[in-house]
């Protein structure tokens, strides 16, 4: 264990700080690196709103990689989007790469977990918004004829507008 954390490969839970506590910090260096405003927002809206309602007081040194896939569902379970989860998770590792740097966590758990989970998520949505349907979300036959039929129309239409505009007022 004395050798691990002259290593920086342990901190003890007793010296570990919060996520809280590591997620201001990473504001606070965003903010000294000179981050846009609008990012530091964003960053702020992440911890705030999504991270610390879950992580606020866990300890950096006892958080673990099936605890980050915990937080990862609960956000979903209370109404996150899985883009927004993933966003919200993708946050967190920076938050934990910068206490890593620090010397505040020895492993950054958020790097650990498996990346594959990609294609799962887009095909787990997919299912769960069902098959597109004729007439609502893509024309049906007789509409597709008649946009082949009449398209030329419109676009006669549009082209002389174009034309129009392209004159100016004055001809």
């Amino acid at each position: 264990m004395r050798g691990d954390r002259a290593q920086g490969i342990h901190i003890a839970p007793s010296q570990s700080i919060t996520i809280e506590q590591a997620g201001r910090l990473w504001i606070e260096a965003g903010e000294a690196n000179g981050l846009e405003r609008t990012t530091l927002d964003t960053y702020r809206c992440y911890l705030d709103f999504h991270i610390l309602p879950f992580l606020a007081n866990v300890k950096l040194s006892t958080l673990t990689v099936g605890a980050v896939r915990e937080f990862e569902g609960k956000l979903r379970l209370n109404g996150r989007s899985s883009d927004l989860a993933k966003r919200a998770v993708r946050a967190l590792g920076a938050i934990l790469a910068d206490a890593q740097e620090r010397g505040k966590v020895a492993q950054n758990v958020v790097r650990s977990l498996k990346r594959g989970r990609r294609g799962k998520d887009r095909q787990a949505e997919r299912r769960a918004k069902g098959k597109l349907k004729v007439g609502v979300d893509i024309p049906t036959p007789a509409e597709i004829d008649a946009i082949l039929r009449y398209g030329h129309l419109f676009r006669a239409a549009d082209d002389s507008a174009a034309l129009a505009a392209a004159e100016g007022p004055f001809g």
